[in-house]
This record gives C-alpha cells, sequence and structure tokens, in this order.
C-alpha cells in the first residue's frame, strides 16, 4: 500500500484539513518547479551571477493583522533605478505577535505566487522568502526579508533584499469631528458605511466590515480604506494607517460611532458620529400562536427560528443560554438575523433588533422589533405553548446508527427503526466529546420520531413529532458500546419513552492500519523536523535515515518561541479543543490521503520520490508529553492505534544516541547549499519535503 507524501495548507475545517500524503500540493508544485526552472538557468551561470536587488520602505502602504486568516498583511513601495517596486508579505502567526522568523509554509501563497515582488506592475514569480521580523508594533518594527525569484525575464534569477521598517505614527496635531446627525448606510451584504456632516464643514465617511455584527470594536484591517476618507472642498485626507472604530446601538435606535485616523496630513483625525436608524418606510405585524419551537443551542450561539407558509424568521443571540429579558444592539447578532416572506429569493438583513424573551416551563414568548435592509419595521409576536399530552408511547429502537461528528461540527448522531420499522428516530445531540451523561433539550436539535401509521415507508400516512422537552439518559462503556435511554414531548403530542443499544469503540478498527507488533522509536538531533502554521500546528518527525515519519497535528493557542510547541500533555482525541492532539480518522480511500495523526513507513519510487507505505500506525488514543529542556524540546507519544497496538515513540532534539537506528543503512546527511537546506541518503539529494533535487 503506497501513498505519495504531500503536505497541504489549510485553513478551514478538519475535513478541508485532512492531511494529504501526495506531497505536491499546488503551493509545493508551484515552488518546485519555479525552484526547477532556478536550478536549470543556474546551470548555465556561476553562483555568483545572481543578481541583487537592494529595496528599503520607510513606512508601508499597509499594515494589519487579519483576524480570520491568522496573519500580518504588509504593503510596502520603493523606487530603485527608475523602477517602481511594491512589497507584498504575508506571513502566519498565533497571535497578533508579529515578531520572530518566518520562511516556506509561514509565508502566505499570496507572497509566492500573486507577486510579492512588483517591478513597474509586473510581479516577479518567487521561489523562497525568508522574514526576520523584530521590534513593538506599539512603536516600530523591522523587518528584513530576503526574496527569492525572477526578475524581468525567465532566465534572469534575482535576490531581492527588502529592509522594511514602520514606525508608529507621532501626529503633528489632533482634531476633532462631531457629526451629530450621520448617515447609516448599508453597501453590501458584509460592509458599512457610517457618514454625514462634522461639526467643522467637513465630511466624514468610514466604511468598515459588518459579517456577524454591526456593532463592536472593529480593530485595523477591519476598517476598509476604501469609502474612508475626510474631506473639505478640495481637500481630502485618507487614511495613512488603517484606522479603528467603536461602533454601538442603544435602544432608542441610535448608532454611535467613534473613529481614530491618522491621515494623510500627518494629523490624527477622531470622529464620532451619531446616526439613527433609519425611519421605517413600512410596518408589517407578524403573530404567531403555537409556533413551531425551532430553536437551537449551539456552543456560543442561541438561535430562535420560525419557519411559516408566510414568513421566515432566525434570531441569533451571542450567548450559550438566553434567559428572560431584553437584548437590543451587539446582545444580537445583526448580520444574521433575517426576516423575508417565504419563497423569496434574498432574506432581508435587520439592521436593528429590539427583542424581549419570556422563557417559562410550559410556553415561551418572543416579542421582536426588526427594521430589515429593505425599510420594514416588522413587530413579531411568537407565541408558544407546550401542547397538551394524547398519549405516552414506549418503543425499543434496534440497530441505530452512531455518527461521530464531533471533529467536524461538534455533535453525534443517532439513526434507526423500531423491530417492527413503523417507529423511526433521529437525533442530534451537541457535544464536544463522546456522549456520557444527561442531557435535555437544550442540547438537542432538530431531532424527531416518525410514526409510520400503516406500514413502513409510507410517508403520506405517518407523523412526525420534533422533540419539545425531555431528558437523554446516555451511558458509554468506555469500550464499544453506548447505552441510551430517553423521554421527550414531541411536537405531536406524544411523549416517547425509548430505549437502545448502539456500537461505538474508542478504537475504530480502520482499513490499512497495524493488526500487531508494537511501535517503539528513539530519535534525537539527527531526525529531520518539519513543522507547518494554518489553524493547527503540524509536526512531522522523520528518522535520519529517511526511512519512516511521525506526523502530529496540534491544536494550540499559543507557540513556543524555542520549542514551537509549548510544553505540556496533551490528550489525543477528536475533539480539536485547543491543547489537543488530532486523532487519526484513517485513510480517506476517495480523495486518497491519511489523516493526522500517524507513523508510517517511507520508501522511494521509481521518479525518485518519497511516498508513505506499511507498515502504517493510525495514531487514535494517548498522549503527547512535551518538555523544554535547557531550550530544547523533548517530547513523548504515549499511544495506541486503532487495533490497540501500542505506539511509544521519544524524541529528545539534543539527544545523540538513536536506539533505532538501522546498522546497515548510512544515516542521512543535511546540509546547505546555495541557502537551501538538502539531505543527502545515499548519494541522493532531497529538499525537506521529500522531493528528490536533480
Amino acid at each position: 500500500m503506497l501513498f505519495c507524501l504531500r503536505i497541504r495548507k489549510n485553513y478551514a475545517t478538519f475535513a478541508q484539513n485532512c492531511y494529504n500524503t501526495n506531497i505536491f500540493t499546488t503551493l509545493f508544485m508551484k515552488k518546485f518547479f519555479a525552484l526547477f526552472l532556478t536550478l536549470c538557468a543556474l546551470s548555465c551561470y556561476a553562483a555568483d551571477a545572481l543578481d541583487t536587488i537592494r529595496i528599503s520602505v520607510e513606512q508601508p502602504d499597509y499594515l494589519a493583522y487579519d483576524n480570520e486568516q491568522g496573519m500580518w498583511l504588509y504593503e510596502g513601495s520603493a523606487k530603485v533605478n527608475n523602477v517602481r517596486y511594491k512589497v507584498y508579505l504575508n506571513w502566519y502567526t498565533f497571535s497578533e505577535d508579529m515578531t520572530g522568523t518566518f520562511t516556506g509554509s509561514d509565508i502566505d501563497d499570496y507572497t509566492y505566487n500573486q507577486g510579492g515582488i512588483v517591478a513597474n506592475n509586473m510581479p516577479r514569480l518567487l521561489t523562497d522568502v525568508t522574514a526576520v521580523v523584530t521590534g513593538d508594533r506599539n512603536t516600530a518594527i523591522h523587518i528584513d526579508a530576503t526574496l527569492k525569484g525572477w526578475g524581468p525575464t525567465s532566465t534572469d534569477p534575482v535576490i531581492y533584499l527588502c529592509d522594511l521598517n514602520w514606525s508608529k505614527p507621532q501626529p503633528k496635531d489632533t482634531v476633532e469631528y462631531i457629526v451629530p446627525k450621520g448617515n447609516f448606510v448599508l453597501t453590501n451584504s458584509d460592509s458599512t458605511i457610517f457618514n454625514g456632516k462634522a461639526n467643522n464643514g467637513w465630511a466624514v465617511s468610514l466604511c468598515f466590515d459588518s459579517y456577524i455584527q454591526y456593532t463592536g470594536e472593529k480593530a485595523r484591517g477591519h476598517v476598509f480604506d476604501k469609502n474612508t476618507y475626510l474631506a473639505y472642498l478640495k481637500d481630502t485626507i485618507t487614511p495613512l494607517t488603517s484606522p479603528t472604530a467603536t461602533v454601538t446601538l442603544d435602544e432608542n435606535r441610535m448608532y454611535h460611532l467613534y473613529a481614530e485616523i491618522f491621515g494623510s496630513d500627518e494629523n490624527l483625525h477622531v470622529i464620532k458620529l451619531d446616526a439613527p436608524v433609519p425611519t421605517p418606510t413600512d410596518t408589517v405585524v407578524i403573530h404567531k400562536y403555537d409556533w413551531e419551537l425551532n430553536d437551537m443551542m449551539l456552543p456560543d450561539e442561541w438561535a430562535c427560528k420560525y419557519f411559516g407558509e408566510d414568513y421566515q424568521i432566525e434570531l441569533y443571540i451571542p450567548a450559550a443560554e438566553v434567559k428572560s429579558g431584553t437584548y437590543v444592539g451587539d446582545q444580537i447578532y445583526g448580520y444574521i438575523t433575517v426576516i423575508s416572506p417565504s419563497g423569496a429569493y434574498d432574506n432581508y438583513n435587520s439592521v436593528f433588533i429590539n427583542a424581549t424573551f419570556d422563557i417559562r416551563d410550559t410556553c415561551r414568548f418572543v416579542y421582536a422589533d426588526m427594521q430589515a435592509e429593505n425599510g420594514t419595521l416588522y413587530k413579531v409576536t411568537l407565541e408558544y405553548h407546550l401542547p397538551p399530552v394524547k398519549d405516552t408511547v414506549d418503543v425499543t429502537f434496534q440497530n441505530i446508527e452512531f455518527f461521530d461528528n464531533i471533529q467536524l461540527a461538534q455533535n453525534v448522531t443517532f439513526l434507526g427503526y423500531s423491530p417492527d420499522s413503523l417507529y423511526y428516530l433521529s437525533m442530534n445531540l451537541y457535544t464536544t466529546e463522546i456522549p456520557n451523561g444527561s442531557y435535555n433539550e437544550k442540547d438537542v436539535y432538530r431531532s424527531f420520531i416518525l410514526h409510520y401509521l400503516t406500514e413502513p415507508g409510507d410517508e403520506e400516512n405517518a407523523t412526525q413529532g420534533f422533540m419539545l422537552y425531555g431528558t437523554i439518559d446516555v451511558e458509554f462503556d468506555g469500550l464499544d458500546s453506548i447505552f441510551v435511554q430517553g423521554e421527550m414531548l414531541c411536537t405531536d403530542s406524544i411523549v416517547y419513552r425509548f430505549d437502545f443499544r448502539t456500537a461505538w469503540s474508542v478504537s475504530k478498527q480502520q482499513d490499512g492500519d497495524t493488526e500487531e507488533g508494537e511501535l517503539i522509536r528513539y530519535y534525537g538531533e539527527n531526525a529531520i523536523v518539519d513543522t507547518e502554521f494554518g489553524y493547527y500546528l503540524k509536526y512531522a518527525i522523520t528518522n535520519p535515515e529517511i526511512t519512516e515519519q511521525l506526523v502530529l497535528w496540534f491544536t494550540l493557542d499559543m507557540t513556543d518561541d524555542d520549542i514551537v510547541v509549548p510544553a505540556g500533555t496533551y490528550p489525543i482525541n477528536s475533539t480539536a479543543a485547543p491543547g489537543t492532539v488530532f486523532a487519526s480518522a484513517g485513510i480517506n480511500q476517495s480523495e486518497g490521503y491519511i489523516t493526522p495523526s500517524f507513523f508510517a513507513s517511507l520508501v522511494m519510487n521509481e521518479e525518485g520520490n518519497l511516498r508513505y507505505t506499511d507498515p502504517l500506525y493510525f495514531i487514535v488514543d494517548g498522549t503527547v508529553t512535551v518538555e523544554k529542556v535547557d531550550g530544547h524540546m523533548v517530547m513523548t507519544v504515549d499511544a495506541v492505534n486503532s487495533f490497540g497496538v501500542k505506539v511509544y515513540i521519544h524524541y529528545d532534539a539534543a539527544a545523540t544516541d538513536l536506539h533505532n537506528l538501522s546498522q546497515d543503512t548510512a544515516p542521512a546527511l543535511k546540509r546547505i547549499e546555495n541557502g537551501q537546506v538538502v539531505i543527502i541518503r545515499n548519494n541522493a539529494k532531497f529538499s525537506l519535503i521529500g522531493t528528490r533535487i536533480l
């Protein structure tokens, strides 16, 4: 069983983040191809024939932190020998601390492929980028960057040495603008403009992203330069650095904006703007009695929804629990709170919501004024009363299917029929771990029992009841069984009491995993370590002979400057919670990748590239312990694979005694050639990512 080794960088869900075993992802294919062309070109020229261009930038055109991508974005410009250069440098960090040394996969694809260097509007494809960032972003920053790539022609490799500086602007003066009657304008689905005339005659305009919420603190990088300016007659002042802004909304339907702009005139401009919610163009009254109870409890969010033949209403609160009371402003997610006539092509986002909840044991009331972006004020009243119990039914389900969606969506699903197939159960629980304990309606969403009145499968003659209230007791035996007993009142006015057993194993035996033969390995300073940053940290250790590799995925809130992974004990599980290591889901046959964490052997194919092969160990349970000893890492993996086979790996970055070295294989050597780290084994050269170098 062979799998081509591939390192892929992703920034979405775990399903998108699976570790792809083909080494040639788009990023590395582009880098390798560019490097191959460079090597071909260099074969015709002496090593010292590379041109060197020095670019110095005193103040960047743009410098900001992107919270969504977890990266810093730098843009600067300078003129060298009558050539106008633009420098684009995007690098990943685990926090807003921008300092450190960044290279390889630490640098965003955009820097490599879209033109980290642009000369007279012509991008230069890069093959290598290194950036050393020092200083304090509250005072001054220095970036010493080396970018290797192409010059004006395809046979003209160039080294760009960039001296990039930033110092916190010191304003000449502070100017205050008060706008008592500003305007609030939704430009599209993800941005908002506040504008108006200030008390000193200046026109003021700020544009910022309004994804999820219109209100709150808008940090640097979230206030857009587009449509952000100050103007008086022919004078226009634009932001010299990314502005900051704070927006609040009170119960009197008034937005309040506070913003600071360091302008192109080198003054600090402070803006205080009040903008009322636009006067409604129409008012629609919606009153629903005994509406279908369809509220959901997410880990950090509560949603109240109504889906009727006439209107669709969705109301989101950024809280894990909602109590009786009034909610307004940033207590409600404005952007994703929508209302629209059923069947309408577009939902109408709300620009103002004032909602009052009255939550009781047997009834629930929601009163909301929701003004939508189409100008209509919807005065909504939703009343729900628990239905009287018509009957109690006892059901035993069998052959229940269990779906573990914890890592993907923080939930688990149970699906199955009663022995006579006349009852069908669909139950979903929110949980961040294998369910074990007591759960109620707050943990359950869109769960129902379908009752076929005549015969199985007769959908026309069936009743469907969604869970309203109840208790679900789950017991996991820690091995291979989950036992469930429950009682729930459903929308069909029936109380269902049920029980069932479903199979689930901590070590679900996975195809391709090693069934026997414990794995014990010791690695020291000669081992090859490779790390890759994204929403996770990939940590790979390859033995000196390049015949086997360990790949771990850590979820981290922070890193250690010396050893990358902070000291501590990291449980291996499928929760993807901070401070854990991903448990392997085995081989995805359709996509052709192995999901971390795992250990595999390496062989060389006919093309001279490395591939994974048997034996494979899919690490599913255990711990990874990291110690920091005299500034270096000591890591111990004490785990099992899906068959319960022992996996013990000890790595000491300062150790020289490697117990697992083969006696008949020459160890690999590492050295630097032309600024690139190469690995030499059996007279063959490889890059750090396993590609053979010709």
